[in-house]
């Protein structure tokens, strides 16, 4: 008689309970956003996520694409990319932000003041721009610069294109034919 009585409070209690798929933290019993499993609310605490050395972060077994870590050594949030395989990708470095204390503002621009120096080679989406730190080259249309701007595709200029050295200005070709110039006047 026990046993029936128990499984008909379950039932009455399950019948009467509303089930969510989603989790809600916060003070104010304020149920979860119907579009997010987790959500966390709060006006004076924030989110930590787990922090570990690079070391500890590349031992995950078969770690979850969107996996979200913060490593203590790179002090960045990581993210992983691809299913079971280790294919990290740093959302932004910590010392990059809104505070002007990095490369960019929070909208996006260089602050005032801020110098910028490249030591290695940055490559802008492909082969849109690359700035080659090493050798002191820019590339728009290739990612192997080979002059100090090496441009692939056709160049426009509303102004005159100036060499301060006459002897090295050498030709340019266009609509009306090509203009040589290489005797230093």
């Amino acid at each position: 008689m026990k046993s029936y009585s128990t499984i008909f409070l379950f039932v009455l209690f399950c019948s009467f309970s509303k089930y969510y798929a989603q989790v809600a933290i916060n003070a104010t019993g304020n149920p979860p956003d119907g579009s997010s499993m987790l959500d966390v609310q709060s006006t004076s605490s924030g989110f930590l996520v787990p922090r570990m050395t690079t070391a500890q972060r590349t031992t995950i077994t078969n770690p979850a694409l969107g996996l979200l870590v913060y490593d203590t050594d790179l002090n960045a949030f990581m993210v992983n990319k691809t299913e079971d395989v280790h294919d990290w990708d740093m959302l932004f470095d910590a010392g990059v932000g809104a505070d002007g204390d990095g490369i960019y503002d929070g909208d996006g621009t260089t602050p005032a003041g801020t110098d910028v120096t490249v030591t290695d080679v940055v490559n802008f989406d492909a082969n849109t721009l690359v700035i080659d730190g090493v050798n002191n080259r820019v590339g728009i249309g290739t990612t192997t610069p080979g002059q100090k701007i090496d441009v692939v595709g056709n160049i426009r200029a509303t102004g005159e294109i100036i060499s301060t050295n006459a002897n090295t200005f050498r030709s340019v070709r266009g609509n009306y034919g090509v203009f040589h110039r290489n005797d230093g006047s």
